[in-house]
Order: structure tokens, then sequence, then C-alpha cells
């Protein structure tokens, strides 16, 4: 283990080795693949561990290289926002790998892999070492030797801080040379985070299209609201509301600097990105606020991590051709945005009495208000040039993924009938809406010649 970096409460051993059967060291067996592993400490600390071996030449042919093992997890209770824990059981302790600190240290004794511990051995300990570290020689003492001291009960873990780090834990990365003497054609652990970094690929998941990634939305499931909130919702978010259009106005112009730049270099350039997202994150948590999806009041920041409203975006290239003539290809798509949202605001004055009344929002109103929110939050992605690829699921994901674990009430969005018989009622509505706009001639002051005529007549 040649670097460790903590931000959990993982425990790093500080003496010898880590335990073997932690999932870093099987990505020395398949390296370029992602492993990833549910493990439990023996303290009860359950982790979702991801790792990955890479491997780096350098100088002519027969000079030796390196293989590394990088590996990165977070606490159980933050898996669920990773697509890696995908098709993992979370919830169940049982399904997790049992580790340690390292076999030296390790309290598992019935441990199958576990190595022999010395300083058991040394301390004239009778346990029977676990069958994979037997020895050929006698590790018992002779009859008539000495007997030693009465050994101390081991101290529990939160006493033994020599033993391991307690900065939380976050990642670490193990090295595995392939020649025993150094060459300086080798990487060192710089240059192998670096090139993690950058190659780093993760895991598809069903919100993938290709190589390109779908934007998320995670909504909570509908719950209790508070009746008197919901009366003042939209008064309550009008200091929201003002925010939201300074920032639309500033976002408009990166926007533009956004495209040029992607027009030259195939991606949007990281600042321009990451102020866009924020601004995207931001508008989302006060739609979902004002659409009565969620009961908590927006935080006036672009990062807010406790808030139940988040979006997930991936930085993707984008093509060129794509790029230029995005205001085109996204007219579609903001026409059936248009047209959901103009008719959900010709309803929602009843989703505002329903909500007043019953405390929350019926199933049905909550989905198709939340494929609403989806749906212009994937365009306003696709506008910006955070994504690639083309909105969609303006009537919820498709069939197959109900064989999907769900992450929220929105990731997947599974409609019910109910709440697609109302998503097309939107879209009719908007659609009336907008004929009977262009149709009906509100001016009552004609001033044709005919039309005088006929007033004079009269």
């Amino acid at each position: 283990m040649s670097k460790r970096q903590s931000a959990t409460g993982f425990h790093f051993s500080r003496a010898g080795g880590t335990c073997p059967l932690w999932n870093v060291y099987e990505a020395f067996a398949a390296p370029g693949r992602i492993h990833v592993q549910v493990a439990a400490m023996p303290d009860g600390q359950r982790h979702l561990w991801t790792a990955r071996a890479l491997t780096r030449h350098r100088g002519g042919w027969g000079e030796p290289g390196k293989t590394f093992a990088i590996g990165l997890g977070c606490e159980v209770r933050h898996a669920h926002r990773l697509v890696y824990s995908d098709g993992l059981d979370l919830d169940n302790a049982a399904a997790a790998t049992p580790i340690g600190m390292g076999c030296r240290v390790c309290e598992r004794l019935d441990c199958p892999s576990g190595a022999l511990r010395r300083s058991d051995a040394h301390c004239g300990s009778t346990r029977t070492p676990a069958p994979s570290s037997r020895t050929p020689w006698p590790t018992r003492r002779p009859e008539n030797a000495a007997p030693f001291p009465a050994r101390a009960p081991r101290p529990p873990l939160s006493a033994r801080s020599p033993l391991w780090s307690e900065w939380p834990c976050g990642g670490a990365r193990a090295a595995r040379p392939r020649h025993h003497r150094r060459d300086p054609g080798n990487v060192d652990a710089g240059e192998a985070e670096a090139a993690m970094a950058t190659e780093w690929e993760p895991r598809p998941s069903a919100d993938v299209v290709g190589a390109e990634w779908r934007p998320v939305l995670d909504v909570p499931p509908p719950g209790e609201q508070r009746r008197w909130t919901v009366l003042l919702r939209w008064l309550l978010l009008l200091p929201q509301f003002v925010v939201v259009a300074l920032l639309s106005f500033a976002a408009f112009f990166v926007t533009i600097a956004g495209w040029f730049s992607a027009l030259v270099l195939g991606r949007l350039p990281d600042p321009i990105a990451s102020f866009l997202g924020s601004v995207l994150a931001y508008q989302t948590r006060v739609m979902a606020s004002a659409a009565l999806l969620v009961d908590h009041y927006p935080p006036f920041a672009f990062d807010a991590p406790d808030y139940p409203v988040r979006i997930e975006l991936r930085a993707t290239p984008l093509n060129r051709l794509a790029v230029f003539f995005r205001l085109i290809l996204m007219i579609p798509a903001a026409i059936v945005s248009s047209l959901a949202q103009s008719g959900w605001f010709a309803v929602c004055w009843v989703f505002w009495l329903i909500g007043i009344v019953l405390g929350r929002l019926p199933e049905p109103v909550f989905g198709a208000t939340a494929a609403v929110v989806r749906y212009r939050m994937r365009l306003a992605a696709y506008a910006t040039m955070l994504t690639p690829v083309y909105p969609k699921g303006i009537l919820g994901d498709a069939p197959d993924t109900a064989a999907r674990s769900a992450y929220s009430a929105t990731h997947p969005l599974r409609l019910s009938t109910g709440a697609q018989v109302l998503v097309w009622l939107f879209l009719l509505l908007g659609l009336a809406g907008h004929v009977t706009s262009g149709t009906v001639d509100y001016d009552t002051n004609d001033d044709r010649p005919e039309a005088a005529a006929t007033r004079s007549a009269g």
C-alpha cells in the first residue's frame, strides 16, 4: 500500500499489508476491468469499493513496467448515488464481503484467507491459524519451555490507534512492481493517479445511450406536505424566481461562449460546464419546489448536497456538427416541452387545490409532473451542450427498466397509466392553447374602412 487517503471511518492498517479479500488486490488479476465490492469491516461499517488495475510501460523493449491498483470507496449510505451500485443489494448486510484491516491485526479468527498472525504466535496464543496459513514447521512452544506471562486482553478498535490511520477513508492505491529493481522509466504514484483519472471508464448503466450519458433527475417519492406551504408556495418562491431569472440571463451569454468553444474543442471547457451545470441544478430545484414535488425550500446556493432534488450530468464529448446545428435540432423537443409545460400550467391550479386538501400529491399527478420537470431539465441540458443526448422520456422510461432497482421516485421514472394519461392531457391542452391563441382575434377596435362605414350607417 503506497498511498492512503481517507474520507470515512474505514480503517487502514499501519502494520503489515491489508486484507487479501479487498477487491483492490482482485484488480491485479484482470487489469483494465472495474471491480465492484460491498465490504464489511469487523466493527460493522460497510463500504462500496471500486477498483481497477493500471499498467504503464516506458522505455524500450523488455524494460520493466509497473502495475498499480487504485481503489475508491464510500460508505454504503452514499452508494445509491453511484452507478457502480446498480444491481447490488445494499440493504443486505449479509451479502457484504467480510474484510479486515490486515491479517496481522484482524479480529476475524475464522477467516479462511487469513495468514498466520505473527503477534499471536510470538505471544504463545493457542488459537488455530486459518487453514490457508499452515506452515511446514511447528509453531507451538515446547512443552518444557517456561510459561509466558499472562496476555492482556486486546483493546477495542477505538483504542488501537497505532495500528491504523483513523483519518476518514475514501480511496487507496496499491502498487505491485513487475521487477525487483527500480527502473527510471517506471511511472510514479502521481502519474498513475493522473492516468487513472483520465482513463477510468464508468460502468454502463441503463441511463447510458451508447457511450453518451442521459441526464438523470432524482426526486424522492411523494410524501406529506405542509398545507400552508402549499397554499403560499409561489409567493414564498418569489425571491428564488428572481435569482433564477438573473442566473438564466448570465447563462445565456455563457452558453454562447460555450457554443464557440465546443465547435473548436469538441467539448465544453470545464469552467463553462461547471457553471451551466450548477445553474441547471439550481433551476431544477426551484421548479421542482414550485411544482409541489417536494416540501423543502430550495437553498440559495449552487451546491446543495442535502437537498432531496438532485440532477446528475456527465462530461461527454460533443459532435461538432450537432453543436453547429443545435438550435435547429432542438426545435422538435422544444415544441414538446412547451406544449407539456403550457398544459401543466393550465391545470396546475387543480393540483394546487388537491395539495391543500390532501396535504400531498396523488401518485399519477406526481408522476406526470415529474415527467414534465425532467423533460424540461433534459432539454435545457441539451440546449446548453451539457449532454449530446437528445431529450426523451416525456412518457417515462422504457418498460425494460422494471427489472432495475429504483434509487428514487424518478430514477427510473415508471409512470402509471393514470400518469401517462395526464401527460397526454398536458400535451393536448398545450396544443389547444397555442392553436386558440393563434386563431382568436382579441382586437375589438376594427379600423378597417368597411367596419367604419358599417358603424356610421348604424
